[in-house]
């Protein structure tokens, strides 16, 4: 109903009063969210080098417009070589909100506020492998976008570990995320709370596996998503809340 009064009006202010057609871009008719105030992600896109190369360009989704956040899952299959931002090509304005080098293979977590023309191009110390998850996010807090946490292990089932909103009781997008040290094992299922299981398999043992989900999920304590389903390896598995607005 709230649709179509707002149709209607939008309508009535078209015509005008004396029956004429007015400029339609003069005027903008705010809907309502679909999703209340939960973050919502707008695009998302994974991608991987087979290459042992030291830069690769990631994979950045399409559509992205100045404003959104531009969230980055990146692995590597070395948990002794480092990755940067190569700040030559992507600019400065990158976060490394998590980095970590564990259990043969690195997990780096990197966000941005689009600004247009956005590029990201890592580059690692030694000659690596790679996959990676890109994402464009509107309705996420500017000042705060993300919080991260991380476990690790080897043995089946990679476990992502607790987190807690840093608001309190709000509308939280949860992501979960699974990196498995064989590039050839990925999650076959997760937490059935969250929305189907995405994953990026390079088919090489000598790369990363990369699996995902997401669940909006309003919580003032803390929360532990239950483990992946996967194969007996090293994993490395992040649990990261995006703020909203």
């Amino acid at each position: 109903m709230k649709k179509l009064i707002i149709s209607i009006i939008f309508f009535l202010l078209i015509i005008g009063v004396n029956g004429q057609i007015l400029n339609t871009a003069s005027f903008y008719v705010a809907q309502p969210a679909e999703d209340g105030g939960f973050p919502v992600i707008n695009d998302s896109i994974t991608g991987f080098s087979n290459g042992s190369v030291q830069n690769r360009s990631i994979t950045l989704n399409s559509g992205i417009q100045v404003g959104e956040l531009l969230l980055v899952l990146f692995y590597h299959d070395s948990s002794s070589e480092t990755a940067t931002i190569n700040t030559g090509v992507s600019g400065n304005n990158w976060n490394i909100e998590y980095s970590n080098y564990d259990r043969q293979g690195t997990t780096m977590v990197i966000w941005k506020i689009a600004e247009g023309s956005d590029t990201l191009r890592m580059t690692t110390s030694g000659f690596e492998k790679s996959n990676w998850a890109s994402f464009r996010i509107t309705g996420y807090n500017a000042s705060n976008p993300l919080t991260v946490t991380e476990a690790n292990g080897a043995s089946t089932n990679g476990d992502p570990p607790s987190n807690t909103g840093e608001d309190g009781e709000s509308d939280y997008l949860w992501m979960i995320a699974l990196r498995t040290g064989t590039g050839t094992i990925v999650a076959s299922d997760r937490d059935g709370n969250f929305s189907t299981l995405t994953t990026s398999n390079p088919a090489d043992a000598s790369n990363e596996g990369l699996s995902y989900a997401t669940r909006k999920y309003n919580i003032s304590t803390a929360y532990d998503p239950a483990a992946f389903t996967s194969s007996y390896g090293d994993w490395g598995a992040q649990t990261i809340i995006i703020n909203p607005n």
